[in-house]
């Protein structure tokens, strides 16, 4: 007995050289030297070990009535249940693979009844076999295989961490593009009232031999192009709320929302360090554990070259009804299987275990390099749009004081109708422009969020 624990520590020795029992262990020579682009403004600042992305999604997207339909959507969303059920079926591969370690019981009570020769009488019997098999794992077939399904949980789980996180984000960008269009809607419709009157006066100063028909006419085209922007903001509203009501699983949904003055910028962006990216963002960490997976589909594929001991045994009594238990026989066998002939199919698998190895590592290696691309082009979305900001507020401010200086001017006889009407349309794309660019800094600021891997529950 003693000889044989020492043989099997032995082999245990051999057979962990082999990598057979090996942990996966995170490869060397990844891409995140430089990942992120070195030219940061001000308003971003690259910390040794703080992000955005640790933040939660409610101190993110601060508007209540945005939180609402987050909370909403994160409820009813199909992709997101139907990942939550991919991860149940994971975890429940993975109980199995642990149950495999146990032995397999099977109970199969057995009753005969057998007519006696020249008699009317029956001869009762039965039987009580208990047989049992267990698998011993020496050559780590069961180890690795139970490894290999916990990663594909961890897989799964990044896996819903990554709709999740997308999720919300696409809430959040669908809400702020809905409210831009109601800020661009307003705007319109003042715009309109503004031109209607405007018409009325030149029409009556031309009845009176101030004016000209070509500008009257003029105006009126100007007039009837801002009315039909209203009615088309009109119907992308309705688009718009009818595409979160799909996000949310809703028809014809009716969503509350605030204004863009709402949105509480951040007081200063954080993107932490390229190394954050490995645990932060769900899509990277699942190419991981899929790449976890493979190299224990690796190690399981190996094993199943070496032999499979299993030992079973049986415990059977059998009696008469009405009488005692016979005496019950208990007998173990212990077994080794040696695939002989199997070594080609099983040499081709090991290799096409290697190989998927390698593209997941390949794979992997991509996913954070474009991770890397993605941050690196929302930060400069961000950045551009915040500093536009700056430039359209001041440029709105002049265009509508030179609107004001106009009209003044038209009423004390120095500038025409014709000016004042240019002046309110550099205001109408000056106001619009403004809101398109607001927009644009919270719809990046979104983007930049997700894509440091923040905006799912931890």
């Amino acid at each position: 007995m003693k000889k044989n624990i020492i043989l099997t520590a032995l082999a245990s020795t051999l057979l962990a050289s082999c990598g057979i029992y090996s942990h996966y262990e995170r490869p060397t020579g990844l891409p995140l030297k430089d990942l992120y682009q070195q030219s940061i403004g001000d308003s971003i600042a690259q910390a040794n070990s703080t992000s955005i992305a640790s933040l939660p999604w409610k101190e993110v997207y601060t508007d209540t009535l945005l939180q609402k339909l987050i909370e909403q959507g994160l409820k009813s969303n199909t992709n997101l249940q139907q990942a939550r059920l991919r991860i149940e079926q994971a975890e429940a591969t993975l109980i199995a693979s642990k149950l495999a370690f146990f032995p397999s019981v099977a109970f199969t009570p057995q009753a005969n009844l057998v007519n006696v020769t020249n008699s009317n009488l029956m001869s009762k019997s039965y039987e009580l076999p208990l047989t049992a098999q267990w698998q011993a794992d020496i050559f780590g077939s069961l180890r690795n295989a139970k490894k290999r399904n916990r990663a594909l949980v961890e897989a799964s789980t990044s896996y819903k961490q990554a709709i999740e996180s997308q999720l919300v984000a696409s809430i959040a960008r669908s809400y702020y593009a809905l409210v831009l269009l109601d800020e661009q809607l307003k705007v319109n419709e003042k715009t309109v009232l503004i031109w209607r009157e405007n018409v009325r006066t030149m029409q009556a100063l031309m009845n009176a031999g101030a004016y000209n028909d070509a500008g009257v006419s003029s105006a009126e085209a100007q007039l009837h192009n801002v009315e039909a922007s209203v009615v088309s903001l009109k119907q992308q509203i309705r688009e718009a709320e009818n595409a979160i009501g799909s996000i949310l699983g809703t028809a014809n949904p009716h969503i509350e929302r605030g204004s863009l003055s709402s949105w509480s910028s951040l007081k200063q962006l954080t993107i932490g360090l390229p190394i954050q990216l490995l645990s932060q963002r769900p899509d990277v960490r699942r190419a991981e554990n899929v790449l976890a997976s493979s190299f224990y589909a690796v190690n399981e594929a190996r094993a199943a070259m070496y032999p499979n001991i299993s030992i079973s045994g049986n415990l059977s009594s059998s009696g008469i009804f009405g009488g005692n238990l016979a005496n019950p026989v208990l007998s173990l066998i212990g077994s080794l299987t040696q695939p002989i002939f199997a070594q080609g199919r099983l040499s081709a698998n090991l290799k096409i275990a290697k190989s998927q190895y390698q593209e997941n590592l390949l794979s992997f290696a991509q996913t954070i390099v474009d991770a890397g691309i993605e941050v690196n082009n929302h930060l400069s979305q961000v950045q551009t749009y915040h500093e536009l900001a700056g430039i359209y507020r001041k440029r709105t401010a002049a265009v509508r004081r030179s609107e004001k200086a106009t009209r003044l001017l038209q009423e004390s006889g120095s500038s025409t109708y014709l000016e004042v009407l240019t002046a309110q349309q550099n205001l109408l794309t000056a106001e619009l422009q403004e809101l398109s660019n607001k927009y644009n800094e919270i719809s990046s600021t979104i983007a930049l969020y997700q894509a440091l891997g923040g905006g799912y529950s931890r």
